[in-house]
């Protein structure tokens, strides 16, 4: 691990107050670099110059935001930030990962559990401490979680909200995946579900306006 992701990765953690985990983890939180209040100078302080850039990102259906990318070119640690005001780049409203990131979350009142790329819809719900809701696959909209049902990934430490993509496993059969496809919810424990071994494919962080 390089020197800049060592002491941004070790920030996070001391932030996020989870002194449990092993410095250096790649952990994503809602204080430090990430903070309601952050701007692009707390990422640059954080990340170094070389590492922060400023274009604009693909949002999906063919549009772009204005946002600033972090670790540009390597898919294990980018971070695509969108803001609030994009003109000077200040107060996020969105930070992103996807696969392959080995960037983590840490689950809220418990200092050693995270959630990651690759983690399970069992072991989702199980951190939420609750069922909860996600759409079906197989539209522009498949698997995003569509309510946590007052779970405990409701809100992140730091106050923060967690919003999670999910896919279906690669050896889903396709008539156990169409049973749970479509532009509607399905429960997080229904048998259909659980059935197509869904695993999270995205991460983000949100901040209200």
């Amino acid at each position: 691990m390089s020197k800049t992701l060592f002491t941004a990765a070790a920030l996070l953690i001391g932030l996020a107050g989870q002194g449990a985990l092993a410095a250096g983890s790649e952990l994503l939180g809602c204080r430090g670099p990430f903070a309601k209040g952050a701007s692009a100078a707390t990422l640059v302080a954080a990340f170094g110059a070389a590492n922060v850039a400023h274009e604009d990102l693909d949002v999906g259906e063919g549009f772009t935001e204005p946002g600033t990318v972090i670790f540009k070119n390597d898919g294990k640690r980018r971070i695509e930030v969108f803001w609030h005001d994009s003109e000077t780049r200040r107060r996020p409203s969105r930070i992103i990962v996807r696969e392959p990131s080995t960037w983590r979350v840490a689950v809220s009142g418990d200092g050693s559990a995270t959630l990651g790329i690759g983690s399970e819809l069992a072991t989702v719900e199980a951190a939420n401490r609750k069922p909860f809701t996600l759409n079906g696959f197989g539209w522009d909209g498949a698997g995003y979680v569509g309510e946590w049902s007052g779970g405990r990934l409701a809100k992140l430490d730091g106050g923060c909200s967690l919003s999670l993509r999910f896919g279906p496993s690669p050896q889903a059969k396709p008539v156990a995946l169409s049973k749970v496809s479509g532009d509607k919810p399905f429960a997080s424990n229904a048998p259909g579900m659980r059935a197509v071994r869904p695993r999270i494919e995205q991460i983000s962080l949100g901040w209200p306006q």
